[in-house]
């Protein structure tokens, strides 16, 4: 039984070692590559997605146009079904929720009539001329 031993740990240390290795070089070589990323994107002034809040114009819109409303009739709904029916629980919720409505119509479409700004900052710029007023070459004949 001894006898054994030592092959199976010569051969076990292969399958454990040679994964082990490659897999923590992976690593590294991943971090490394994500590193010249980080680098190169702040060289040209863009943000990583990582690197954006949560809470952008979008997500804030939804949750105003959605979940105030949403939330407002539940409370709503709780409070008639634990506390009785009450006239101004329901108007004071049918307010609330249709100010959420207005609000995040409102921002949406703001949202969406924003022109999308523009991430390359190396574009070529559009002028209101006729490019072809300034040929020179053509016009000598």
């Amino acid at each position: 039984m001894d006898v054994l031993i030592i092959p199976l740990v010569a051969l076990a240390i292969p399958l454990i070692v040679a994964p082990t290795a490659i897999v923590f070089r992976h690593a590294q070589r991943e971090r490394e590559m994500e590193h010249a990323e980080r680098m190169r994107a702040l060289e040209l002034g863009h943000k990583l997605p990582q690197d954006e809040s949560w809470w952008t114009r979008p997500r804030i819109t939804v949750l105003i146009a959605g979940v105030v409303p949403a939330g407002a009739l539940g409370l709503a709904g709780f409070i008639h079904w634990f506390g009785g029916p009450h006239q101004d629980i329901w108007e004071g919720c049918c307010v609330v929720a249709s100010l959420g409505l207005i609000c995040g119509t409102y921002l949406a479409s703001r949202l969406l009539a924003r022109q999308p700004a523009v991430d390359a900052p190396n574009l070529k710029p559009q002028y209101d001329y006729d490019p072809d007023a300034f040929e020179v070459a053509g016009a000598r004949g």
